[in-house]
């Protein structure tokens, strides 16, 4: 049971065969109130008019949303998904910014996925993001959202797809460049959306890397960010949210 009175926290801290876990589709188990939905609503149009007063169009995808984690604490080998609009995923989490309890009312649980990165000369890699990123700070995992429009999930080996689409666009980091790849658990961000965290060893040393980057079509990363393998708890240790756990799950 998750208790979201006590977030970040760690809910699964184990390696995931994720080839041995099926995916099906479910219903919400988010409810919405009429009230609440129409401020959400509202927010939506607000911020698109704004978009679109600066010239910016919007994009409203949809996300995966997980609904089965107890069952997952059970040892059950099978993710059942149901699907949130990008729209209320900011509406929700702008409101809890005036309204800390409005994640534990309703819970967003959508999920992403997290590369802890090591280059074979032994740095930890992360990202800068650009500075008009959803971001609250610059620095950040390698990693995305599980959305539904980009990646269609049919088991549970699709979510480490995820992982490498994320690394292509983010990094320019293809498969070949990868000596092994392995999900090593769960964690819920005080956002209250789940991040698969994926434990990646690279065949490239950190001068490789930043060559590779260099050639990247996908600017989302302004640069990157070297961390010497000894170093990485004292480095997460003050980075806010669900970071400082990461380390925990290695």
């Amino acid at each position: 049971m998750i208790n979201l009175m006590q977030l970040p926290q760690i809910i699964l801290k184990e390696k995931l065969p994720l080839d041995s876990f099926q995916v099906s589709s479910v219903d919400s188990s988010l409810k919405i109130e009429p009230e609440f939905q129409q401020k959400l609503t509202q927010n939506w149009k607000e911020f698109v008019a704004e978009a679109e007063s600066k010239g910016n169009s919007l994009w409203d995808g949809t996300y995966y949303r997980l609904e089965n984690i107890d069952e997952l604490n059970q040892g059950k080998k099978e993710f059942k998904f149901s699907e949130l609009k990008y729209s209320t995923l900011r509406g929700i989490t702008q409101e809890a910014i005036v309204n800390s309890n409005i994640f534990k009312q309703y819970p967003i649980y959508t999920c992403a996925t997290a590369g802890l990165i090591l280059t074979n000369d032994n740095f930890y890699v992360f990202g800068s993001r650009k500075d008009n990123t959803m971001h609250t700070q610059s620095m950040d995992f390698i990693g995305g959202g599980l959305q539904s429009d980009e990646l269609t999930l049919n088991s549970g080996i699709d979510i480490q797809s995820n992982m490498f689409k994320e690394l292509k666009e983010e990094t320019n980091l293809e498969s070949k460049n990868i000596k092994s790849i392995e999900c090593v658990g769960l964690i819920l961000s005080t956002k209250t959306n789940f991040i698969f965290i994926f434990n990646i060893s690279l065949k490239l040393n950190k001068e490789e890397l930043i060559s590779i980057f260099k050639t990247r079509s996908d600017d989302e990363m302004k640069d990157l960010i070297f961390v010497p393998k000894e170093e990485l708890k004292g480095y997460l240790s003050d980075k806010g949210g669900y970071r400082p756990l990461v380390p925990e799950l290695l």
